[in-house]
């Protein structure tokens, strides 16, 4: 049965209308997003669009106390069209509250994309041998093909 905080919730969700351009959707899937990116928790920090490297970017939520923290990198859903880190800012920040530094990938958007990105991040306040990934829709199989890519150099 629905609670009636569910109720409230799904009652102040704008109407999803993916119609007219790419623009116009984005901007409706943002908004969509804002509903979902309340009451969100306290962490130690949340660091907003980090230049990783070139053309790289990410939020990355840390969590309350010292490290090193076990890592979660998550790659945004939005099936290759939608979406930002800002959009699952929440999720990020949930992991975050939990004990985990959070890196939410950005990545290029459809049509500007020309094939699937292959990432390979090192995380400093990691201790290295807790690190995990997570994704959503489209972006689930190209982290599962980073995950199995041969790197020598990691550990």
């Amino acid at each position: 049965m629905i609670s009636e905080h569910d109720r409230q919730v799904l009652s102040s969700l704008p109407v999803w209308n993916p119609a007219g351009d790419i623009v116009a959707q984005r901007a409706a899937w943002e908004e969509l997003a804002r509903v979902f990116n309340r009451d969100l928790p306290e962490i130690g920090d949340l660091d907003k669009d980090v230049e990783l490297r070139a053309g790289l970017r990410a939020d990355v939520a840390v969590p309350k106390g010292a490290g090193p923290h076990p890592v979660v990198i998550y790659l945004h859903g939005g099936g290759w069209a939608f979406g930002t880190p800002a959009s699952f800012r929440k999720l990020g920040m949930q992991f975050a509250e939990a004990g985990y530094l959070t890196i939410i990938l950005g990545y290029r958007l459809a049509p500007s994309i020309r094939s699937r990105p292959r990432w390979k991040t090192r995380c400093s306040r990691s201790d290295g041998r807790r690190t995990t990934r997570g994704a959503g829709t489209a972006t689930g199989g190209a982290s599962r093909s980073a995950a199995i890519l041969p790197a020598p150099t990691w550990r």
